[in-house]
């Protein structure tokens, strides 16, 4: 008991002494500081991890993806976009790098025939959809590639790229690199890959 009050009179007798307020009261303000400091620095950091589209006010275009097809007529581009008159556009870029935010598949509708397409939607100085059949070269080589990275993986800045395989060729593969490295697989000649489609467009969407 008497050890208690002697701890008891000894902490009065701390907080009596004003070097000792004055110490204590520097370093919690130093520690506050410190916690908004690192708010800050954390904040940041997540804005230039997720950079936020500059807003625009009064009146505007609608937003909207542009759709990057990949193939094409022209032997000198992998890809194309699509004028306002559907003529090809051809894409001289053989790179697009941005972070996916969604993979869907659409069927489309030509003449008597019906084919599936897998669309990578990717944010980058705008929303852009790299569309390609399902079941082509280029198609496999990102499925497979993608299929490798962790759900986490699909929130980094992945870049795709495109080449074909010869010059007189107009097979096109796609390659993705992660952190400035290509994302290595296995071919895979065969598979399901509608169902490999769908289970990465659930990956993807769920991370978003």
């Amino acid at each position: 008991m008497g050890q208690i009050n002697l701890r008891l009179a000894q902490e009065k007798q701390t907080m009596n002494n004003p070097d000792i307020l004055h110490e204590l009261t520097r370093i919690a303000d130093a520690l506050e500081r410190s916690a908004v400091l690192a708010v800050s620095v954390e904040e940041q950091l997540r804005r230039m991890s997720h950079p936020r589209k500059t807003e625009v006010l009064g009146l505007c275009s609608a937003p909207s993806a542009q759709f990057i097809f990949i193939g094409g007529d022209n032997s000198d581009a992998c890809w194309y976009s699509l004028d306002s008159e559907s003529r090809q556009v051809p894409i001289q870029e053989n790179a697009i790098a941005g972070r996916i935010i969604g993979i869907s598949l659409v069927d489309r509708h030509y003449k008597s025939d019906t084919t599936t397409k897998l669309d990578i939607r990717i944010a980058a100085d705008r929303d852009y959809i790299i569309r390609t059949g399902l079941g082509s070269v280029a198609s496999r080589c990102l499925l497979l590639s993608l299929w490798k990275l962790p759900p986490s993986g699909l929130r980094e800045i992945l870049t795709i790229a495109v080449k074909r395989g010869t010059t007189e060729s107009k097979v096109v593969f796609a390659e993705v690199y992660q952190g400035g490295s290509r994302i290595q697989y296995d071919w895979v000649e065969s598979a399901d890959w509608l169902k490999m489609a769908l289970a990465l467009a659930d990956r993807a969407n769920q991370e978003f």
